[in-house]
């Protein structure tokens, strides 16, 4: 398993979305829409914005900014589509963590991406 994490506006991330969704009859019959198990084993689009501007407000860092675009992880079964390419980001101090095994293979697909 391959995890990449992508920066993106709300509107990129509508149009990549459907790449890797199915839609599936539920048990009611009614279709539902999942990512795809095949292409990936998670999708983490809920994690929080970057802050682009803070302030000291009672003696406290506080954001007073937040960005625009979304912090995407996915973990994907096999080799990332490359849609996904050109929102492929590689920060040096990730917020999020999946864990030691997928950290492992993020930081060292970075090492050879990123030249610090």
């Amino acid at each position: 398993m391959i995890l990449r994490k992508y920066f993106l506006n709300p509107n990129q991330w509508a149009d990549l979305q459907p790449l890797i969704s199915v839609t599936i009859p539920n048990f009611e019959g009614q279709p539902t829409t999942s990512y795809n198990n095949e292409l990936v084993a998670l999708v983490a689009d809920s994690l929080p914005r970057e802050c682009l501007r803070y302030e000291e407000q009672d003696g406290h860092q506080v954001c007073v900014e937040l960005s625009d675009k979304l912090n995407i992880d996915i973990v994907w079964q096999n080799e990332p589509l490359p849609e996904f390419k050109p929102f492929l980001t590689w920060p040096a101090n990730p917020k999020h963590s999946l864990g030691a095994t997928l950290d492992n293979e993020y930081f060292a697909a970075r090492a050879l991406a990123v030249n610090d």
